[in-house]
């Protein structure tokens, strides 16, 4: 039997779905399965990149009119010599199982915000006309999906709500580290560092994460104002790695007067971000909803210590590994900030609970457990 992994669009640049398609690749290939991977190529994307309109549609004939066809005939040369399980990866591909006829197919759903968005409105996040369009297909694929796998409970309450039946989801499997991030030795991490525009030697309040509204960056921002009013020379660097602050960052940051402590690397490979994690006194992750939350484990696994929300998932990830606070409480936030970075002793109690809670994320056992569901569904289908 062949696995074929149905990934994302790479000009989407959902980097956290990629990594999962990868991460899901080389597990199971490392549990000696046949596995192969798909994705919608970037044809007429390409042509149409500088343009933010035109390359919405382009990327839309790309991955609902090319891809479909696609999928079609590898399944049809596939399945000429063995037999044939998908996996589709990102729930928002659900849409494809149209097209798949009778293949056993599994999907995993990372979480519905953009559906509940699309169904309900969200006044932080209006979905226009097209984009309900969408969830409105995305949701039509996941009611016709015989399975589907739920990286939390999280995330599974909340389909549950959706869907209104728990026929088709199986039991939660919870997703890995997608790196093997590990504490780095402050020597190795500062040489690492050296060259990029980290405040090497000094005090870091470090995020992890994108411009989406519900990663709270402003938020972030806040706080280095609170903790600037009453730290003063003392306060932090805050450091952004990810996707560069927008102009409305900017902007927040000249009229809250921090720009001298706040630090934005962008995108950096997974050495660098590991050293960050390393030398950073704090990992500050105030999201509003996270379908899993990678970064705060990352950094746990790297002996940094976590002050979180429990927004979405989060609360379930972290557990009492980390200081969970309200993401609209600037002040709780700051103050949890201060209290680790002033007091020893409740950061090193932090790191040891995040070395514990990282534990409960295994590669292995991520894939065995999907190996298993595998194996249960075609017991069923043949």
């Amino acid at each position: 039997m062949t696995i074929l992994l149905i990934g994302n669009y790479r000009g989407d640049r959902q980097m956290s779905m990629l990594l999962f398609e990868s991460l899901m690749l080389g597990s199971l290939r490392d549990s000696g399965l046949d596995v192969q991977s798909i994705r919608p190529s970037i044809v007429f994307g390409r042509f149409f990149c500088d343009y933010k309109v035109i390359s919405k549609w382009a990327s839309y004939v790309d991955k609902y009119v090319l891809f479909p066809v696609v999928l079609c005939l590898t399944l049809f040369f596939l399945r000429r010599k063995k037999s044939v399980f998908i996996h589709v990866c990102d729930h928002s591909n659900a849409i494809y199982l149209n097209g798949i006829g009778d293949v056993p197919h599994l999907v995993t759903c990372h979480d519905v915000m953009a559906i509940q968005s699309a169904m309900n409105g969200m006044a932080a996040n209006k979905t226009g006309f097209l984009g309900k369009v969408l969830q409105r297909l995305i949701l039509r694929g996941l009611r016709k999906a015989r399975h589907i796998v739920c990286v939390s409970e999280n995330t599974r309450k909340d389909l549950l709500r959706i869907l209104g039946s728990s026929k088709c989801i199986e039991p939660t499997i919870t997703m890995s580290l997608n790196f093997s991030y590990k504490r780095t030795e402050l020597e190795i991490a500062h040489a690492r560092l050296n060259e990029t525009k980290y405040p090497i030697g000094e005090k870091v309040v470090l995020h992890v994460g994108d411009n989406s509204w519900y990663k709270n960056r402003e938020g972030i921002l806040l706080v280095c104002a609170r903790l600037k009013s009453t730290l003063l020379e003392e306060c932090p660097f805050f450091v952004f790695i990810g996707k560069h602050l927008e102009k409305k960052h900017l902007l927040l940051i000249d009229e809250l007067e921090i720009s001298d402590r706040v630090i934005s690397l962008g995108q950096v490979t997974d050495e660098l971000l590991e050293a960050a994690y390393s030398t950073a006194d704090v990992f500050l992750f105030p999201s509003y909803y996270e379908g899993f939350g990678w970064p705060p484990i990352e950094a746990q696994a790297c002996g940094c210590p976590v002050v979180a929300s429990g927004g979405g998932s989060l609360g379930e990830v972290l557990g009492d590994s980390a200081m969970i606070c309200d993401p609209q409480d600037i002040e709780q936030m700051a103050d949890a900030v201060e209290e680790i970075l002033s007091n020893e002793e409740s950061k090193g109690a932090f790191i040891d609970k995040g070395y514990e809670n990282v534990k409960r994320f295994d590669k292995k056992k991520m894939s065995d457990a999907y190996v298993e569901v595998y194996r249960s569904i075609w017991r069923d289908a043949v």
